[in-house]
C-alpha cells in the first residue's frame, strides 16, 4: 500500500522552537511541512497554496489563532480543512485540540490521523 496523496499541513506558531519540534515530527512522519509565524504570515500562504491540515497556536502578534480560523472558515476552499490547535485553550472553530502543557509526538500525530481519517 502506497499513499498517492501526501498530505500538506500547515504550522502556524510565533515560537521557532515549537514550528521546529512540529515540523520534525510531521515531516518525520511523512507530511509535506510549511510554517507560519503568525496569523497574517498564515494568510499570505493559504492563498498559494492549498493545506490538508492546519497546526495552530492561539496567541500569536498580529493575528492570533481565532480570528485566523475565523478568516480561513469563510473561504471556500477553507471552509472544511481540519485545524488541530495546539495552544493553552481549546480555539473555536478548530477541529481537534493538545494542550500545550500536555504536548506529546504520539498526541500530535494521533490528532492529525483523527482529523484526516488515515
Amino acid at each position: 500500500y502506497t499513499r498517492t496523496h501526501i498530505n500538506k499541513i500547515l504550522i502556524v506558531d510565533d515560537s521557532t522552537t515549537t514550528r521546529e519540534i512540529q515540523h520534525s515530527i510531521l515531516s518525520g512522519n511523512g507530511y509535506l511541512v510549511d510554517e507560519a509565524f503568525d496569523g497574517v504570515d498564515a494568510m499570505e500562504k493559504i492563498r498559494k497554496k492549498q493545506f490538508d491540515l492546519i497546526v495552530c497556536d492561539d496567541v500569536m502578534p498580529r493575528m492570533n489563532g481565532e480570528i485566523f480560523l475565523d478568516n480561513i472558515r469563510r473561504m471556500e476552499n477553507y471552509a472544511k480543512i481540519p485545524v488541530v490547535a495546539i495552544s493553552e485553550e481549546p480555539i473555536r472553530k478548530a477541529n481537534a485540540f493538545v494542550s500545550k502543557s500536555d504536548f506529546t509526538r504520539d498526541k500530535l500525530l494521533e490528532k492529525i490521523s483523527e482529523v484526516l481519517h488515515e
